[in-house]
């Protein structure tokens, strides 16, 4: 099937969460939207279920990007926001890497500060600053 015929400049596609889910669920779903002529497909960087039961399963998000990107062709894919604090900027840079060399150049990548990070560490308070503090410095890192 050929693409929409979308303006030049405007894009469409899912942002497909990766909870409470099975991996051949998430191809099926990913290669319909390709098939369909959306431009771009994403997943988030969270460890538990968003929006649902925390203690339900979830896929890890560079993890299922990376295999998803093998299984389809054309679309853009990335990560929403990609938390800061769950990875060392070195680490976080060589995923970004892998994937984009798995997906053939198709990688959108983002990073933000990861505001939930304090409440998967154990940590029940909702202030983000340290998130924010931290965000400069390892983009600079990433970017390298």
């Amino acid at each position: 099937m050929a693409p929409f015929p979308f303006p030049e400049g405007l894009r469409f596609g899912i942002h497909g969460g990766q909870q409470y889910t099975d991996f051949p669920a998430c191809v099926e779903l990913w290669q319909t939207v390709e098939e369909l002529g959306l431009d771009w497909a994403s997943v988030f960087d969270h460890f538990m279920p968003i929006q649902a039961d925390p203690t339900g399963p979830c896929f890890e998000g560079p993890t299922l990007l990376a295999a998803l990107a093998a299984h389809t062709h054309r679309l853009r894919i990335g990560i929403i926001v990609v938390g800061v604090t769950y990875r060392s900027p070195a680490v976080l840079a060589n995923i970004a890497t892998t994937i984009d060399h798995v997906s053939g150049g198709r990688l959108e990548f983002g990073i933000g500060g990861a505001w939930r990070s304090m409440q998967v560490i154990g940590n029940p308070a909702r202030d983000s600053s340290p998130c924010r503090r931290c965000l400069c410095p390892r983009c600079c890192l990433c970017a390298k």
